[in-house]
């Protein structure tokens, strides 16, 4: 068992994935909330788009202004009024997306607050969207967003597929950019993102597919991305800062990594200035994790993952889950929120009950990642409920990832439990044992931690001084490693 959100060891700005119908609200909740007319009339883009458009009064550029005010959420201005007008005469003839943001009663997506997980939900907004595509074919966004929801319910394939032609009908749109390189990184392949978006000719001058390059490369140490390029771009740059924002906070994570503390501080500040939501959440990360602080810190109510990680570092323990639970609803397609839900429960909350509601009916179990469907497993055996676990086991296996040693460990560890739980001791602890070892060789302490503290558990029933011992170790390390659940 392991962590994904909580206090990750390296978090790096990997791109967040939203639908192009959520995107702004979403990505930039501190900017729509803050934003007022006068700012946003000042700003040199907006007055130039406002310039062309009544040069040229056309359908194009009224788009242009248009789109500019909602994403300003700025829908009093007498200019708004009028280009509302224009575009609702022009309205049979506008993209699909934009009637939508033109002819909002008349859009019939997931309006939740956040995004629905709610299966029946999910495939009612994809049949929308599915007759959206059909009559309009190139409408890369809706394509982009239908991916999305395929990959709430675990229909990778079909995701894939909606994924690849929105890519293929518009490759250089930022927001198609950075959704399918997340996609790739979603589904396990790092490389063809990082890839992909080294190919964009607009790589080195827009931010936004700058950043998730950076991001991405440095997560993975897959390439050497420009460092140089992207500090020449985040200070020259002369547009909203909120699109720099991201590309600002990654180039202060490569400093910080690299020891460059002053430097790091430095463009983390020009990140701050407009930050994304992804900006937000980083910064409480390295505040919590590394004791830094910053001018003008957000709040952790600003950023869900930020309010996760506070909670936890106040050891909130019941508050952080329900907080894990909030963000996988604003960020469905990841198990990530609801395995550290899952693992809070079983680990600080002594409740395998809840994860066992959480995701015995949320997908089937065959679509499930390897975490989510490790805590099912480990969660039944602890609740004694034995129904199907041969298949749950069998599933799992599948699922293990034969190159990285902790997904090999955890599962040697899950499977030990399960023998003792059916009778077979000295079976069940030859597993833990080697997990045990195979954990000590590579170094991987946390995992250690947690597989010590619940191998402690399962052996006290046979072998009370290995126990104490074991759970002397788990203590000791989760001290050293701030491992809150642990160490109490």
């Amino acid at each position: 068992m392991s962590n994904n959100i909580l206090m990750m060891d390296n978090r790096q700005l990997i791109p967040r994935w939203h639908t192009s119908r959520k995107l702004y609200k979403f990505n930039y909740p501190a900017k729509v909330k803050a934003a007022t007319s006068s700012s946003f009339e000042e700003d040199f883009w907006f007055k130039k788009a406002v310039e062309i458009w009544k040069a040229e009064p056309s359908t194009y550029n009224a788009i242009d202004v248009f789109v500019r005010f909602i994403q300003a959420d700025e829908r009093n201005h007498p200019l708004y009024s009028e280009l509302h007008r224009q575009l609702l005469d022009q309205y049979e003839y506008l993209p699909s997306s934009v009637k939508h943001l033109v002819c909002p009663e008349l859009r019939l997506f997931d309006n939740f607050d956040s995004y629905s997980t709610d299966i029946g939900n999910v495939r009612l907004i994809i049949r929308k969207l599915k007759n959206i595509v059909k009559f309009n074919p190139r409408d890369s966004l809706s394509w982009m967003d239908l991916g999305f929801y395929y990959s709430v319910i675990g229909e990778m394939s079909k995701a894939y597929h909606c994924v690849d032609v929105a890519k293929n009908l518009d490759p250089n749109h930022a927001f198609i950019a950075k959704s399918y390189s997340r996609f790739l990184v979603h589904i396990g392949d790092p490389e063809k993102a990082t890839w992909y978006l080294k190919q964009r000719p607009n790589l080195n001058s827009n931010p936004l597919i700058l950043s998730a390059y950076t991001s991405i490369s440095s997560a993975f140490d897959l390439r050497n991305p420009n460092i140089k390029q992207a500090i020449s771009l985040v200070e020259s740059w002369n547009g909203e800062r909120s699109r720099v924002s991201e590309l600002a906070a990654c180039v202060a994570t490569i400093e910080f990594n690299n020891g460059s503390i002053k430097r790091a501080k430095k463009h983390m500040q020009l990140a701050l200035a407009e930050p994304s939501e992804n900006v937000i959440s980083h910064v409480q990360w390295l505040h919590h994790k590394h004791k830094m602080h910053f001018k003008n810190m957000p709040a952790p109510s600003a950023s869900i993952e930020g309010g996760v990680n506070a909670l936890y570092h106040n050891k909130q323990f019941a508050e952080c889950r329900d907080k894990l639970v909030e963000m996988h609803q604003f960020q469905p397609y990841s198990a990530g929120p609801v395995v550290d839900a899952g693992y809070l429960s079983i680990a600080a909350l002594d409740d395998p009950g809840f994860v066992i509601k959480l995701s015995e009916n949320r997908i089937p179990h065959s679509h499930m990642r390897f975490g989510e469907l490790n805590n099912l497993v480990v969660a039944k055996l602890l609740s004694k409920q034995t129904k199907d676990l041969d298949v749950d086991l069998r599933l799992l296996a599948r699922r293990v990832n034969l190159e990285d040693t902790h997904s090999i460990a955890t599962f040697k560890a899950t499977t030990g439990m399960a023998f003792m739980e059916s009778g077979m001791i000295d079976e069940g602890i030859k597993l833990y044992d080697e997990s045990i070892e195979l954990l000590t060789r590579k170094g991987l302490n946390r995992s250690l931690c947690l597989a010590k503290h619940f191998y402690a558990k399962q052996v006290e029933r046979f072998d009370s001084e290995k126990a104490t011992k074991l759970r002397k170790d788990a203590v000791k390390l989760a001290k050293k490693l701030g491992v809150l659940e642990i160490d109490t």
